[in-house]
């Protein structure tokens, strides 16, 4: 049955690449069907962009269900591996939960406000997150439990050369059970929870010890800072999956390295397969360790892996099966890339997402205080390493791998220390922060004072930190107040639009309602005003034209009354000489460009 399963499977994805290798099977000389001719199928028409969505769909249909059976396995395989009960809600557990809460109060408390903050305000607003799910309104929840063909559209048909098909899927499962973005919300502060967790018992593990307040620092240092405050505030970035996931990664590479338990193999595969394709320089993050973990071992500098010489094959195989399976992971992603994302790309003849970035873009970096403690560490253990006084292990691979993805992100598109893109950057030198912490403390467990300095120390140098970086413009704090203050901006001009449509209605008057470049468009939430004209401003050119309602598709004249709707362009100052026909009539707030409402005079 295996056998056959596979077998179709490749006869099928063996089809798809010679219709789209060979599209003159399909396409006459003009570009008009062929088919017809050559097979007789009846006179319907398939054009090119009809043939590559149904390859898209296709190939990505497999490549899904592919995952998923991975996916099903592994667990399996992590369940079966593991004795006693997964998880045990009674009385008891309840009451050692909180009582591990009360053991760290200062950090619940710091958790609590954060959740707060991110709660606070939280709507449907969000750049992107405004058209992905549009339809739930239209559909009334009903079509609710389906699959979204924006957020398929964004990930999976974009053909431009860019792969990461399993980036915002955890909006799709979501949206599945609740339209409630608050408690998408509280997801994303469990995420913050479990990433803060596994980076300490992370430590714990590689020190063999742990410190005072270091539960504490770890979470202050990983969540006040701006690379965290867009995908943990918003929703439309990968960067947040991708760390939740490579943070379980790496713990489960250390713990299978330790005790070389099946049960964190499988969840090493498993957060890799998954980790991989949610960002197209992922692999970089998920394949270094165990890159590095072949070529120390075959030196013979790794404790407990066997060396190329004098071993056999088997046995070198054996030694070595995860990291094996990991490269081969990384080599199903270059296969991956090359069928679903640049053999539609090229056939599409689409340019290149990044082919009009600023390369090699070094903004901030060199004031990131974070990365150069994660190049520091790094070189540091290196040179001990090299002259035999310290062993290689996974933060060292980790290390290097986010010093890759630096490199490969400024290269690509440029990287500002301060974006969501440095994440990951930002995960791994925390990592390295509370790891010297650790050993500090290590050294000093036997003497209390000792222990008491440099627990304080530890966490005076992340106060200081993180006021050092809240010297800069674009800090933690301003970055959460701008997320906020847009989403409040939108929402109020969205729903002042709703009043004066309503208000207008009531009084008999003609409504027509103008927009310009915007996330609301006359398919994007501005169809739920009502309207009878709903007119496009071109800002290039300054026409008018028709969207929807009364003579749509053609250009159109402005009239007394009409509202001019902007929610969310900063752009709009580009159309000056445009805006002074109008008047201002409502301004969400008087700071930004956008959140207003003009009246055609």
């Amino acid at each position: 049955m295996k056998k056959a399963v596979l077998a179709l499977s490749v006869i099928a994805l063996s089809a798809a690449l010679i219709i789209l290798l060979f599209p003159e099977l399909i396409f006459d000389s003009n570009g008009g069907n062929g088919l017809s001719e050559r097979f007789q199928v009846g006179p319907a028409e398939v054009s090119r962009g009809q043939a590559l969505q149904a390859y898209n769909d296709l190939t990505h249909g497999l490549f899904v269900i592919s995952v998923l059976s991975a996916l099903i396995y592994l667990i399996r395989r992590y369940l079966t591996c593991t004795t006693g009960p997964i998880v045990v809600i009674d009385k008891n557990s309840i009451a050692s939960l909180l009582g591990r809460v009360l053991c760290y109060p200062l950090t619940s408390i710091v958790f609590i406000i954060y959740t707060a903050a991110m709660l606070q305000g939280t709507s449907w607003y969000f750049v992107e997150v405004v058209g992905w799910f549009d339809g739930i309104y239209r559909d009334d929840l009903l079509e609710n439990f389906g699959l979204n063909s924006e957020l398929l559209r964004e990930t999976m048909r974009r053909n431009d050369f860019r792969f990461f098909p399993l980036a915002h899927q955890d909006l799709q499962i979501l949206g599945w059970f609740t339209p409630y973005v608050k408690v998408w919300m509280l997801v994303n502060a469990l995420e913050l929870l479990v990433i803060v967790i596994v980076s300490v018992r992370f430590t714990q593990r590689l020190t063999g010890s742990s410190a005072p307040f270091i539960v504490l620092g770890a979470t202050l240092l990983f969540l006040i800072q701006p690379a965290a405050a867009k995908p943990f505030f918003q929703f439309p970035y990968s960067e947040r999956m991708l760390v939740f996931f490579y943070a379980l990664f790496i713990y489960s590479y250390l713990a299978y390295q330790q005790t070389r338990r099946e049960k964190y193999l499988a969840a090493v595969l498993a957060t890799a397969i998954i980790g991989i394709f949610l960002k197209d320089t992922a692999f970089l993050l998920f394949g270094t360790p165990a890159a590095v973990t072949l070529v120390l071992g075959a030196l013979g500098k790794l404790d407990g892996y066997e060396t190329a010489r004098g071993k056999s094959r088997q046995a070198w195989i054996r030694s070595y099966r995860l990291e094996l399976w990991l490269l081969g992971l990384v080599g199903t992603f270059f296969i991956a890339y090359f069928v679903l994302s640049f053999l539609p790309s090229v056939a599409s003849a689409n340019a290149a997402y990044t082919s009009s970035a600023t390369r090699f873009s070094l903004t901030g970096l060199s004031e990131d205080i974070r990365l150069w403690l994660v190049l520091a560490v790094f070189g540091s253990r290196a040179i001990l390493i090299a002259l035999g006084r310290a062993s290689p292990g996974v933060l060292d691979s980790a290390n290097l791998a986010v010093i890759l993805y630096t490199l490969a992100i400024t290269y690509l598109i440029g990287l500002d220390a301060r974006s969501y893109l440095a994440l990951p950057v930002q995960f791994v030198a925390v990592l390295n922060f509370i790891y010297l912490w650790s050993l500090a403390s290590a050294r000093a467990r036997h003497v209390p004072r000792a222990l008491r300095a440099v627990s304080i120390s530890a966490l005076l140098a992340v106060v200081l930190l993180i006021a050092y970086e809240h010297t800069h413009k674009h800090n933690f704090y301003s970055t959460v107040v701008d997320i906020k203050a847009q989403q409040a901006a939108w929402m109020k001009t969205f729903r002042q639009a709703e009043r004066l449509v309503r208000k207008k209605n009531e009084a008999g008057e003609a409504i027509n309602v103008l927009y310009t470049k915007s996330w609301f468009r006359h398919y994007r939430h501005l169809d739920r005003l009502n309207y009878d004209r709903l007119v496009f401003l071109d800002p290039e050119h300054l026409t008018y034209e028709v969207r929807e309602g009364a003579n749509k598709g053609e250009q159109y004249a402005p009239e007394p009354g009409d509202l001019l709707v902007n929610p969310d362009n900063q752009d709009i100052h580009l159309i000056q000489e445009e805006l002074a026909k109008y008047r201002l009539v409502f301004d969400a707030d008087p700071r930004l460009r956008n959140g207003k409402i003009y009246e055609y005079q």
